[in-house]
């Protein structure tokens, strides 16, 4: 029997288990099918919905990374390591997982990704302010700065970016100063201000050369 009849075997069993709702031993059949064959996808997308019914969501997020690996044009990878994030509460993260499969050509219109989406968007945004409100106001700044970026509202971000630097918590050289000016010289040549892109990169090269 060659190793991929050997995992199928393996993970026929696991099925078995599964459905009987034994998941710690459909686990186990299903890490053997994965052992046997590690590049099939098949086999981390069952161990991760093995793990999130033990409601182990840490190792059921982790296995659907690996279906992902494995297989980026497939949708259920994205969807098993999201909805593990979503349920340890990790939305932010989980709409990363979930944007990123929908940006892929093959899932862009995969109905359970786009459901799990319009979910999860209310959730990080929730998640995002909470942070926010309990951050520096130097680093809050910044992060508002990277918000209106994404949103390509690029002067409203270079406004956070300049209010960041000019907070007296960033000292010249700090990781916030040299972030700030790094993303307002993204934005400025976003805007086409060539000027402002080598104003703003000369203020990180003079802290940076030694």
């Amino acid at each position: 029997m060659s190793a991929a009849d050997q995992a199928a075997a393996f993970k026929a069993k696991g099925n078995e288990f599964f459905k009987a709702k034994d998941y710690a031993t459909a686990v186990e059949w299903y890490s053997k099918a994965v052992d046997a064959d590690p590049q099939n996808r098949v086999y981390y997308s069952n161990r991760s919905a093995a793990y999130a019914a033990l409601r182990d969501y840490a190792k059921a997020a982790q296995d659907g990374e690996l279906c992902v690996r494995c297989d980026p044009d497939w949708n259920k990878g994205y969807f098993r390591q999201a909805t593990a994030l979503q349920s340890l509460k990790r939305y932010q993260d989980a709409l990363k997982v979930v944007n990123t499969g929908l940006a892929r050509k093959t899932v862009s219109d995969d109905k359970n990704l786009v459901a799990l989406r319009d979910t999860l968007v209310p959730l990080a945004e929730r998640q995002r302010q909470a942070a926010m409100s309990t951050m520096a106001n130097n680093l809050r700044l910044k992060e508002e700065g990277n918000a209106f970026f994404k949103q390509r509202e690029y002067m409203k971000a270079i406004h956070k970016y300049e209010a960041a630097v000019a907070d007296p918590a960033t000292t010249n050289g700090d990781a916030v100063y040299i972030s700030c000016y790094n993303n307002m010289a993204g934005a400025k040549q976003q805007l086409h201000d060539h000027k402002g892109v080598v104003e703003a990169s000369s203020m990180v090269l003079e802290v940076s050369v030694t």
